[in-house]
């Protein structure tokens, strides 16, 4: 049984100002048990199996910043990335026709932050309120990546030592990225908040295999040979934008 204490500390600083986050955790990076289930004098001296539980990472974490408000907006980022995207394409009011990268492009456009431009396929952020006074942006993340281990090892007559394990792993992640910006701005029917919330999560299982033998064909001489096979895993990852 191997338990863990993780410490960390995250610091940021813009200017004047500067954050600092600390976040302490108790965990557990492995359990395992082996059963030694025979011992003779054949030619099968001894065979033991095993089961494991091991942490492969730990996806949880926290960070946050906080930066003055004379950065431009991120508006201005959309209105830069949705250059080219056609209209038509931009009017659909499916948002499944848009790919991951382009799905913050639409939502804008389609919240009225971002208005066509006077340029055919090119987009104005207009919409932006003035007097920008704050960018806070958080990032919160959960999960674990963790294999569950199934193993053999046999000893054959003191001269073959055989080994195997098969490999299970368990993939689980969620990430929420909040941005937010705040303004001045009193003017009727001007933007005063803006938040764009994004979200994936990610879900999968994963299988391995290894194997290991040891030959002692005289004392004093030992040659092994081993075997890891890649970790195959079929994920599923989500994401979705406000």
């Amino acid at each position: 049984i191997s338990p863990a204490f993780t410490l960390s500390q995250y610091d940021n600083e813009a200017g004047d100002r500067s954050l600092t986050k600390r976040r302490s955790r108790v965990s557990l990076d492995n359990i395992g048990v082996a059963f030694n289930l025979h011992e003779g004098s054949g030619a099968l001296t001894s065979f033991t199996v095993g089961f494991a539980y091991n942490k492969v990472a730990d996806y949880n974490y926290k960070s946050s910043a906080i930066l003055p408000g004379d950065l431009s907006s991120i508006g201005y980022v959309f209105q830069n990335h949705a250059r080219g995207i056609p209209q038509s394409y931009m009017n659909s009011q499916d948002s499944r026709d848009f790919d991951t990268p382009d799905f913050g492009d639409w939502l804008a456009y389609h919240t009225g932050l971002l208005e066509p431009g006077s340029i055919s396929d090119q987009y104005e952020a207009s919409n932006v309120g003035s007097g920008l006074k704050s960018h806070t942006m958080r990032t919160i993340s959960s999960g674990y990546s963790g294999e569950f281990n199934i193993s053999a090892g046999a000893n054959i007559s003191n001269t073959l030592y055989l080994g195997m394990s098969i490999g299970i792993l368990d993939i689980y992640q969620k990430q929420d990225i909040v941005y937010d910006e705040g303004y001045d701005s009193s003017i009727p029917g001007e933007l005063n908040k803006l938040r764009y919330r994004q979200r994936t999560k990610s879900d999968g299982v994963g299988a391995n295999f290894k194997f290991g033998a040891i030959a002692s064909p005289f004392q004093g001489f030992r040659v092994g040979v081993a075997v890891h096979t890649p970790t195959l895993v079929d994920l599923d990852k989500t994401y979705q934008a406000t």
